[in-house]
């Protein structure tokens, strides 16, 4: 069994999209169905952009961890029978080649290679990823807000971080089966981030409207390998 991943988020940034309940369910498979937020008629895809610093597996000293740049697609889900919630995960990237094998043989998920262009800019961050015809980025800049806006799904900064950070155990198709990784953070709080441009190959192919986007900095997390 591998034996996990921990390390320091500097930096991770969820980018979220409202899809229509019958859409999501079309990329999810038996037992695993679109979890809706409230009663809102919607579910939620986010693409989650992370920049890791000291990442290493589980057993080895913060010494000898190196700096990752990550991305995955999330899709809020449920399991049809017993109701628990979780995260359907299509796709991740990692910013090396070596990193992606590295990550592969430690948790039971795929990783891919990507190329992450990060561009600060009149106060503003533009972090961009590519990868074969795909591509998710975004424009974005801190802020003091503590609310989220008036066409959210969320009605609370607080509700967003509940729904995102305590969703569950974050499932893959490893070949025909679904394989499970848990995120395991010190702490779920949430900030708000202001967007001036965003951009989701995947989510718009779901016809995504952009919902909300939030960030966290200087979280410690470990990914545990889950069946």
């Amino acid at each position: 069994m591998p034996s996990g991943v921990c390390g320091v988020v500097e930096r991770r940034l969820l980018v979220n999209y409202r899809v229509e309940l019958d859409v999501l369910d079309t990329v999810l498979t038996d037992p695993l169905r679109g979890r809706e937020v409230g009663d809102t008629g919607k579910g939620v895809g986010s693409v989650c952009i992370t920049r890791v610093e000291d990442t290493r597996p589980g057993f080895l000293p913060e010494s000898l961890g190196v700096t990752v740049e990550m991305a995955t697609h999330r899709v809020y889900a449920r399991v049809e029978d017993g109701g628990d919630h979780c995260v359907y995960v299509p796709w991740r990237g990692v910013s090396s080649r070596f990193h992606a094998l590295v990550l592969s043989s430690l948790l039971p998920t795929d990783f891919d290679s990507a190329d992450f262009l990060t561009e600060d800019r009149d106060g503003a961050r533009q972090v961009r990823v590519d990868w074969d015809s795909d591509v998710a980025g975004v424009v974005f800049r801190d802020t003091d807000r503590d609310t989220v806006d008036d066409d959210s799904v969320f009605y609370s900064v607080e509700s967003a971080s509940t729904f995102l950070c305590e969703a569950g155990v974050e499932y893959a198709m490893t070949g025909d089966v679904y394989t499970g990784v848990e995120t395991c953070p010190d702490r779920t709080d949430l900030k708000p981030v202001e967007i001036s441009d965003e951009r989701s190959s995947y989510f718009g192919k779901l016809g995504g409207e952009f919902d909300s986007a939030f960030g966290m900095t200087d979280v410690e997390l470990a990914w545990e390998p889950r069946r």
